[in-house]
């Protein structure tokens, strides 16, 4: 390996020691070991090829993020194990595929008993993989020191493992939070929550039970000082799940989108009072919101105070194809001027189909056409006229 440098430069590596060094290399265990290693996670690569069907960039990926094993006795036994509880072989490559280290975990005495545990609160297979149940942090956490003891603890403030399975599937980190999951129950309850409400934002966002209890008391504070919501307050629960994701930076910034329409504070906090969860929606949204309600359409900021789902129904699936109907009706004089335009808003698509397109369908044969065609219609050209208004 010298021989790469000429005589001067093998004259300066060796003031450096340098030249011992690349002796060293060239006959060390370290270069035995960094051999074997490459030739370890070439095999790795190759089993993965080989038995789960991967693409030879998925195997290098994944092989990246699993130790090296010495047999594929582990991996096999795995793989066996998750067929032996119906898991097809799309959803084997996907567990693996999205936690590769779960193949070098025990088949029986790890995996097995928690998926066991899982499917016996109703979890189906699809579903596990979909939420990525077997994901190794998961899947290394107790049994009995921390997955029993969540479910129960969970269990007591839902009532059903029905509802376990809820909060489970919407965020399987609270089992391997045990911790901060009775910590934070224990802190809202001593801020004023009954266990009915702690229960309807355990479903709504189990987030809330992953994070440490310094951060949910920070955000309890902050649900108080600037919502005004006491434990005891039904509007508590949206209030934490607004804010858990707005920081006050956020929360100042949505606050100068609605002044720069006119808004009061006053009629901002009427807002935010009836509908905390309208802080989560995106700065465009609110904006195109309030441009059409106000400009377009010549509402003011108290009735959108007073109806903040408004501003964050779909402008484009619900709002505008819902204008364009009840412009024609409207027309046509089969409704009345006084029309609650939030009730018409607010309805389930099939209840809106049913009162305002099922019974005109003879006198106005088109009016199907008016909804599905403003549906897929660009923005600027749903409205027949920009005046029109309840």
């Amino acid at each position: 390996m010298l021989k790469l440098f000429g005589h001067g430069a093998r004259r300066l590596l060796a003031l450096h020691g340098i030249s011992n060094s690349i002796r060293y290399y060239s006959s060390s265990p370290l270069r035995s070991k960094l051999s074997s290693s490459s030739s370890s996670s070439h095999l790795v690569v190759e089993y993965l090829i080989k038995s789960l069907e991967f693409s030879r960039d998925e195997a290098i990926s994944a092989a990246k993020k699993l130790r090296c094993f010495k047999s594929n006795a582990n991996p096999d036994s795995v793989l066996e194990m998750l067929k032996r509880n119906g898991f097809d072989d799309a959803q084997i490559k996907e567990i693996a595929a999205s936690s590769p280290r779960i193949l070098s975990m025990n088949a029986d005495k790890t995996l097995a008993p928690k998926i066991r545990v899982l499917r016996e609160l109703g979890l189906t297979n699809p579903e596990l993989v979909k939420i990525r149940a077997l994901k190794v942090g998961i899947m290394r956490s107790g049994l009995r020191s921390a997955i029993l003891p969540a479910i129960k603890t969970i269990r007591s403030i839902l009532g059903s493992d029905e509802n376990v399975a809820k909060v489970i599937k919407r965020s399987v980190s609270v089992l391997g939070n045990r911790k901060y999951l009775e910590q934070n129950i224990q802190l809202l309850r001593s801020r004023g929550m009954n266990d009915d409400r702690i229960g309807k934002l355990m479903v709504l966002s189990p987030r809330v039970f992953c994070c440490s209890t310094k951060w949910l008391e920070r955000t309890v504070n902050r649900v108080e000082s600037m919502l005004g919501f006491d434990g005891d307050s039904a509007m508590f629960v949206f209030g934490i799940f607004a804010l858990q994701s707005v920081t006050d930076e956020k929360f100042e910034s949505k606050f100068g989108i609605f002044k720069s329409y006119g808004w009061d504070e006053n009629d901002i906090m009427i807002m935010a009072r009836g509908n905390p969860i309208i802080f989560t929606v995106s700065d465009a949204k609110i904006k195109r919101g309030l441009h059409f309600f106000m400009e377009e359409l010549g509402y003011d900021p108290r009735f959108l105070a007073e109806h903040p789902s408004l501003l964050m129904f779909s402008m484009e699936r619900r709002i505008r194809p819902r204008i364009a109907v009840l412009q024609v009706l409207k027309d046509k004089k089969l409704i009345k001027e006084s029309h609650n335009i939030y009730a018409a808003f607010s309805k389930k698509e099939s209840e809106f189909m049913h009162k305002f397109i099922e019974p005109y369908k003879l006198l106005v044969p088109y009016i199907y056409d008016v909804y599905s065609n403003n549906m897929r219609a660009p923005a600027k050209a749903v409205l027949s006229r920009s005046s029109f208004r309840f």
